[in-house]
């Protein structure tokens, strides 16, 4: 071609060693020569196969160091130097595999001519530059689309071990790389206060962004390379280190509102793994430093000198930890919570009565004020609790209008102290009592404990002896109530309340002489309706409810029951039965659904064939192989109460059907899910009924119906069926996940995003505990933001904020409060990593029904339990081992911040002292009463005793306040979706826990209500 005549032409001219001396000698007239090969090469388009065979040669005549030669092809030319030529990026890739150029020259390259000095000086921000950089008068006009793709290409590099091959590259980067991050964080400062848009357009910010994003991924890349890590941990690596953590500490802030966990990564390694590079004091003698060493193998954490602070208990560490153990499925375990309790205070119920806020929780009289707009919840709730605390013995009726401070007309429960081994009895005997309990459920009379008891072993009995028909009946109304699974969980854990149901379905079989099959389809209904309520309403594992085996068909069906199978997946017996119900529902000739068929096909094996059912269902649909008609009249069976169950996995399959890219699939789902939900067929017993299976699916189908909705905001045939799922959405999930609303809130947050949030947060608490006297609305919080946190940040990441707030008011005189708020945060229990429950950690016990030793199966496989996340609490235990490594870091203030916030950690969960015999309570009580004895005589105390019965140490030993009813406690704000959640100011604080919440809002309840004003003096 011409250009290579002509190069032959240039080059042929200067041959032999004295010449090629000579020209290694010039470097100007090297960068001539390579600055016109160049521009040949752009000019003529030169593949990057024939730059490669032209490279050796001209570098051969005109050698150049890797950065001359980086920044030829990275610099501006004249006759081009508003954007790098898409071309550069490949030459740029055959130089560095020729060995040419190397990563610190081309990141050197590409930061001297970068846009980013252009956009951060026009907005005043110019960054620290070198005395190169400063001298540069011309830079690209858009250098980030070439800089994005070059930052891609040396991530990959670096990550393979090609990018950096020594110690002086490593140093060399890392010095670079600093000068980058300060770039991008004056480029970014001068994007955000360009408010006159001053700098261009959206599209400039964008690519910058996008470039920045290129970088972090390289920087990464290069904080967790191994040479890198080498290189700093030398002692000449001084000022490298602290060019690195400098720049770290302004670009850290700048990433933690997009990507948290990437700023948590980076600012571990500042903080821990550049830090601990740093060399150790070594001016101590040898026999000190053997005498020290001596000392630090004898002084451990339990040794450590830390200055004592009184630290108060103040109103927000208990209000955070009943968030916590509420704000998911709930987590009142009597021990752990007893013994919580029992470490912080003893508390006075006369006092603590008296300080309630009564604009809150209303006297007698104050309930008839017609200008009180009181909570129906609240109007009663001081003089249930004192009659609860009756009916247990604890006071006597008599001295009830002396803590209430009225008259009232209550009493305590006509049918006296539930027992739970009685109503346990009655409802075997006569199935009627088992609705009137479930009833009771709603109740706060102090029986509800027993209740919730004598309903699970009542299910236990009815699964053993397969009293299906009875169980059907406690279970399909038990599934319709799901605030009432909220209320059975106070006082029965889910393994003990699900595993005989699970067992039962596992096990269900016809007998040999059955006569009609659907009772026995709406039986096994009912029974999986429940299960279902309680796995989806709490996110509960298999391990929650006790399975062990893999083999369990419950098991089976929680893994991949909401999953459609192709053909080839399904085994011979699964295609036959998946034809015949095909068939059954929609061939009007075939004689619709038979005993035939639902004799050949078990209940578990449909079950586990609907959501395959359901896709065959939506494609015949869907390309018109199954016409309008014909679909009406299949749902019309499948909307009967023996098969309605099953649409809690036909709609969760409908659901993730809507997230794909398929229109005609998303409009076949869009129209068997508006024949589900807005045809009202069947009997009130199914409308019922399918009001509680929505209920279980309404939060995931809800988000799906936005997301197409969001996809195709011209369609109206959405909206509907949002307005029709609207009710059920607060009733669906209790898992303590946060809400994209929640989220979004969180990470926005002004100057720090998620980290800032929870600054925020601990702040509030600390002013709302400072002062107990006044009555003031408590900070906006649900400890869904700490969860958040958690998965988010890292238990580490998320323990050094807290630990820097804790330092920060302790220097600014808040220390007594801010432990406290900090033990609480650290303490609460975390329903979202909780190990399996203790009984699935023991060795099996193998049951038989009929105790045929030659018929037992083989026993379950031993379970192995799952790793959980690192804690709060590990993760601060782990610190406060580390205290010598932390004061080592010139850090003595945190090391003992650490050690003292484990150490009330560890006082805070030290497990209570076993409780007292009935005598002792009897003592303990007379002393708590104290003066007021004088004031109520000791027969009314025997009396109430007598009435109320003694048991005071029974075997469920709870504090039976559990209730129904929503407990909408809340100020203004809502949950998820509405315009007061959590993170708005109108929500106006409480205990936020969302909409679907019988324990929601404790707190925040009228004008400046404070649920537990004054309780900082009463609970030291």
């Amino acid at each position: 071609m011409d250009m290579g005549m002509e190069m032959d032409m240039d080059w042929g001219g200067e041959s032999g060693s004295g010449n090629a001396a000579t020209s290694m000698q010039n470097h100007g007239q090297s960068i001539e020569q390579w600055n016109r090969f160049l521009e040949q090469c752009i000019s003529s388009r030169l593949d990057p196969d024939t730059f490669e065979s032209y490279v050796p040669l001209l570098n051969s005549k005109y050698p150049l160091p890797p950065a001359a030669i980086a920044d030829v092809f990275l610099r501006p030319q004249p006759s081009n130097h508003e954007s790098l030529d898409p071309r550069i990026p490949r030459y740029i890739n055959v130089l560095t595999q020729r060995r040419l150029i190397d990563t610190p020259s081309i990141l050197k390259a590409l930061y001297t001519y970068s846009t980013s000095h252009t956009q951060a000086q026009k907005a005043g921000h110019p960054p620290l530059e070198d005395a190169q950089a400063r001298t540069i008068s011309l830079r690209w006009g858009s250098s980030y689309s070439s800089e994005e793709v070059i930052f891609y290409r040396l991530t990959k590099a670096v990550g393979l071990g090609t990018g950096i091959k020594n110690a002086s590259d490593a140093l060399e980067v890392c010095k670079i790389i600093a000068n980058w991050m300060l770039l991008f964080t004056s480029a970014s400062a001068a994007f955000a206060q360009d408010v006159m848009g001053q700098l261009q357009n959206a599209q400039s910010k964008d690519e910058m962004e996008s470039s920045r994003a290129a970088f972090v991924m390289l920087l990464l890349s290069v904080c967790e390379n191994r040479t890198v890590l080498n290189a700093l941990g030398r002692p000449f690596a001084k000022e490298a280190r602290k060019a690195l953590s400098e720049s770290l500490a302004v670009f850290v802030p700048l990433m933690l509102q997009n990507a948290p966990q990437i700023a948590g990564r980076l600012e571990l390694f500042r903080t821990e793994t550049l830090a601990s590079f740093d060399p150790i004091d070594k001016k101590k003698d040898p026999v000190n430093a053997e005498m020290d060493d001596i000392l630090d193998s004898t002084v451990g954490l339990d040794n450590f000198v830390v200055p004592e602070l009184p630290i108060t208990n103040t109103r927000a560490g208990l209000y955070i930890y009943l968030n916590a153990a509420l704000v998911g499925r709930p987590l009142i375990d009597d021990n752990a919570f007893f013994s919580y309790l029992h470490n912080r205070y003893q508390f006075c119920i006369t006092e603590a009565l008296s300080q309630v806020d009564t604009n809150a929780f209303p006297t007698l009289s104050g309930m008839f004020d017609e200008s009180n707009n009181n909570n129906s919840f609240t109007d009663t709730v001081r003089q249930d609790f004192c009659f609860a605390c009756c009916l247990h013995g604890l006071i006597p009726e008599s001295s009830i209008e002396g803590l209430l401070g009225e008259i009232t007309y209550q009493t305590l429960p006509s049918a006296g102290k539930y027992i739970r081994e009685a109503l346990v009895e009655e409802c075997m005997a006569d199935p009627e009592r088992i609705q009137g309990l479930i009833g009771e459920l709603d109740n706060m009379d102090g029986n509800v404990g027993a209740v919730c008891q004598a309903l699970t072993e009542v299910i236990a009995r009815l699964c053993n002896n397969k009293e299906t028909m009875t169980l059907k009946l406690l279970c399909s109304q038990l599934a319709r109530k799901p605030l009432s699974l909220d209320v059975v969980l106070l006082f029965e854990k889910p393994i003990t309340i699900l595993h005989p149901l699970c067992e039962l379905l596992d096990n269900w079989k016809y007998e040999e002489d059955q006569g009609e099959y659907q009772p026995v389809y709406e039986e096994f209904g009912s029974v999986m309706l429940l299960l279902l309520a309680f796995v989806y309403r709490y996110n509960l594992s298999p391990l929650d409810l006790g399975i062990r085996s893999p083999d369990s068909f419950v098991a089976k069906l929680l893994h991949a029951g909401q999953l459609g199978r192709s053909l080839d997946e399904l085994t011979d017996q699964e295609k036959g039965h998946l034809d015949g119900w095909i068939h059954g529902l929609f061939d009007t000739g075939a004689g619709g659904l038979g005993d035939e068929l639902m004799s050949s096909c078990p209940p578990q094996d449909f079950y586990l064939l609907v959501a395959t059912l359901f896709q065959n269902i939506v494609l015949a649909f869907g390309t018109g192989y199954l016409s309008e008609e014909s679909l009406k009249t299949g749902l019309e069976y499948l909307v009967d109460t023996f098969l309605l169950p099953s649409l809690v996995l036909a709609i969760s399959y409908m659901a993730n059907q809507l997230w794909s890219d398929i229109s005609q699939e998303k409009k076949a789902v869009i129209r068997v899910l508006q024949l589900i939900l807005l045809t009202k067929q069947g009997s009130n017993e199914a409308q019922s009924m399918l009001t509680a299976v929505v209920n279980i699916v309404a939060k995931p189908l809800e988000h799906a119906l936005r997301l197409s909705q969001r996809q195709n905001p011209k369609s109206q045939d959405i909206e509907p069926l949002l307005k029709a799922i609207k009710d059920n959405t607060r009733f669906s999930r209790r898992t303590a996940g946060a809400g994209h609303n929640e989220l979004e809130a969180w990470t926005s947050t002004a100057n720090g995003g998620l980290v800032a949030s929870v600054r925020h947060t601990i702040q509030g608490f600390v002013q709302w505990s400072l002062h107990p006297g006044i009555n003031i609305m408590p900070t906006a919080y649900t400890h869904r933001q700490i969860l958040a946190a958690l998965r988010i940040l890292g238990a580490k990441r998320l323990l050094y904020v807290i630990l820097d707030e804790v330092k920060q008011q302790t220097e600014a005189g808040s220390g007594s409060v801010v432990y406290d708020v900090a033990t609480a945060l650290v303490c609460a229990p975390d329903v979202t990593n909780m190990p399996p429950p203790p009984e699935m950690l023991a060795p099996a016990l193998h049951h038989h029904a009929h105790n045929h030793v030659h018929h037992m199966p083989p026993p379950p496989p031993p379970v192995i339990p799952p790793h959980t996340r690192i804690s709060l609490r590990e993760a601060l235990k782990f610190e406060a081992e580390d205290f010598k490594v932390i004061q080592q870091r010139s850090d003595a203030a945190t090391a003992e911040h650490a050690v003292r916030l484990y150490r009330r950690v560890e006082a805070q969960l030290l497990p209570a002292p076993p409780q007292p015999t009935a005598a002792e309570a009897e003592a303990m009580l007379q002393d708590a009463l104290g003066g007021m004895n004088d004031a109520f005589p000791p027969d009314a105390s025997s009396a109430a005793a007598a009435q109320g019965g003694d048991d005071i140490n029974h075997q469920h030993h709870h504090l039976d306040l559990g209730a129904g009813t929503e407990m909408n406690l809340g100020g203004a704000g809502g949950g998820p979706g509405t315009g007061g959640g959590p993170g708005s100011s109108a929500a106006g604080g409480g205990l936020d826990l969302g909409d679907d919440d019988i324990f929601g809002g404790l707190g925040g309840v009228g004008g400046g209500a404070d649920l537990l004003n004054g309780w900082d003096d009463i609970l030291q």
